[in-house]
């Protein structure tokens, strides 16, 4: 009994330590957005601030499931304005990212995950509304790669 409750006195930091979660995501303000759908109509890119408040860099990394690398600048207009300002205030720290979306786990679809990074590390956005003010970045790198500029390789 001795040696049983010895064992269980010298792990007890180590489930303490190894169990915890919290303090290990990145907080912000952020450096960049990625936004990945995975499945039908693959498409990952990153989205980072410009030199003007008015645009954004994107960096395409993978397209119709192959890597790839285009860059390119969104301009804000007049349709892009509250996904711009939602991303700006995200990126500043000054949103709340953490929230209760769930992706489904069915095994076929499509999937959309959006991550504020900072650093090397990111952290998913689970914030139904903030989520939802950045999916329409999407479509508008999209349009932007189905101009004849960026045909699919």
């Amino acid at each position: 009994m001795r040696y049983i409750t010895l064992i269980l006195f010298a792990l007890t930091p180590f489930f303490l330590f190894s169990c915890q979660e919290h303090g290990t995501e990145p907080t912000g303000p952020y450096d960049s957005m990625f936004l990945e759908r995975t499945g039908a109509m693959d498409l990952g890119f990153n989205v980072s601030p410009s030199a003007s408040v008015d645009t954004f860099q994107i960096n395409v990394t993978h397209r119709e499931f192959r890597d790839t690398t285009i860059q390119m600048i969104l301009v804000r207009n007049d349709t892009s304005t509250r996904a711009f300002d939602a991303l700006t205030t995200a990126l500043k720290g000054q949103a709340q990212i953490y929230g209760n979306y769930k992706e489904s786990m069915l095994p076929q679809g499509t999937w959309v995950k959006v991550f504020m990074i900072k650093d090397v590390r990111r952290q998913e956005v689970t914030n139904v509304e903030l989520r939802n003010l950045l999916l329409p970045f999407e479509q508008m790198v999209r349009s932007s790669l189905n101009s004849t500029r960026f045909p699919v390789p």
